[in-house]
């Protein structure tokens, strides 16, 4: 039994429910979410052509009252970036992002997004539906991400990344199948 059905049965014992009744809630939820996680997935799989990306800087608490503002850098790979992103059945993914044009904004050099980024490693839906967990094979200069689908069509798929806590950076994704 998963954690989250624990919590509902045990909220149904203490609401009064009779257990057939809250057993039945519990599971119901739990078999609803993971039949969307597994069409999701399932329209995951292939491979996607990047249109845009949207970089987004967050300051922490302290960097704001110091006077830090959120930024957003609207094309941090410039205005030519090419990638490619593949989800494969077996759980396994693929990505590539190319500056085409070899340029890094100046503004910020730290943040400065590299001239290629690839990467590979294992996805799996976690823990909503439209959550994705990205695990990195080894060698990344990340272990883990997570994305957050917020649109996703046999066409076109949009997501946003989130780090861990106190990462101010994130992402935001548009890609397009590949033909």
């Amino acid at each position: 039994m998963r954690r989250r059905d624990f919590i509902k049965l045990l909220g149904g014992l203490a609401a009064g429910l009779p257990p057939a009744a809250w057993a039945q809630r519990a599971g119901a939820d739990s078999t609803k979410d993971e039949d969307a996680q597994a069409a999701i997935r399932e329209q995951l799989i292939g491979s996607w052509e990047l249109v845009s990306i949207t970089s987004h800087y967050q300051p922490s608490v302290s960097e704001f009252e110091a006077g830090k503002t959120p930024r957003d850098f609207a094309q941090p790979y410039g205005p030519n970036a090419k990638g490619r992103l593949t989800f494969e059945r077996n759980g396994r993914f693929a990505s590539t992002i190319l500056d085409s044009n070899g340029s890094k904004p100046s503004s910020d050099p730290e943040g400065a997004p590299a001239e290629l980024v690839a990467s590979a490693g294992t996805f799996s839906m976690y823990p909503r539906p439209k959550d994705v967990e990205l695990i990195f094979d080894p060698g990344s200069r990340r272990s883990r991400v997570f994305i957050e689908i917020e649109s996703l069509t046999a066409e076109e798929l949009q997501f946003s990344t989130f780090g861990p806590p106190g990462n101010p950076w994130s992402s935001s994704f548009a890609y397009r199948r590949a033909k």
